[in-house]
C-alpha cells in the first residue's frame, strides 16, 4: 500500500506533499518550495501560516477563508 506522500504526488499530480504533523514545517517548506511561496489558502492560520509566511514571495496571493485561533481571541 503506498504512503499518503507517495498517492498525491504519483497518482494525483502534487508536486510536494508534507505532513504537518510531524515535519519540521519551515524546512520541509524550503524544500518543496525552493524559490518561495506565490500562493497560499489559508483555511485555519497558526503554525501553518506562520511557516508559510517565512517563505512567502514578494507579491504572492493569499486568500484567506478563516482564521480559527482567533475566532475566540481576547484582544485582536
Amino acid at each position: 500500500m503506498k504512503n499518503a506522500n507517495g498517492c498525491l504526488r504519483e497518482e494525483l499530480g502534487f508536486n510536494a506533499a508534507i505532513n504537518y504533523k510531524t515535519a519540521d514545517l519551515i524546512a520541509a517548506l524550503t524544500e518543496s518550495c525552493p524559490n518561495g511561496i506565490d500562493i497560499y489558502f489559508e483555511n485555519v492560520g497558526g503554525k501553518i501560516l506562520h511557516a508559510v509566511l517565512t517563505q512567502v514571495n514578494l507579491n504572492a496571493c493569499i486568500p484567506l477563508c478563516g482564521l480559527t485561533p482567533a475566532y475566540n481571541a481576547q484582544k485582536p
